[in-house]
């Protein structure tokens, strides 16, 4: 397969993953290891020196690019967790994807202590 080919892939199969009754750690696990896979085939150039102008490009590019997976990861968890998901959403700064799973895993103790 191409590389083209394959980046297509695995976009597309993180942009249709969903937890469809996976537990969430599960549902985490699955898609970090399709964005590692991607992530370790986009070709980016190498910097040479780096100036303040360019950290402050490269911080902000990364940023956007957790912010992306956040979105996704929330995108395809089970409507069970949507008034979490609004709250995470409405957080300052974003939290990262992993710590988006541990409070979706922490409230579902939760509530399985409260239910039980």
């Amino acid at each position: 397969m191409t590389n083209g080919s394959r980046k297509y892939s695995l976009n597309r199969a993180v942009d249709s993953m969903k937890q469809d009754g996976m537990t969430i750690f599960e549902y985490h696990t699955r898609m970090k290891c399709v964005c590692k896979e991607l992530d370790s085939i986009v070709d980016l150039p190498q910097v040479i020196s780096i100036n303040n102008e360019i950290a402050v490009s490269i911080r902000a590019l990364v940023k956007q690019q957790e912010q992306q997976k956040l979105f996704q990861f929330l995108n395809g968890s089970d409507e069970k967790y949507s008034s979490q998901r609004s709250q995470m959403l409405l957080l300052t700064p974003l939290p990262s994807v992993d710590m988006a799973c541990g409070m979706l895993q922490q409230d579902k103790m939760q509530r399985g202590v409260l239910d039980g």
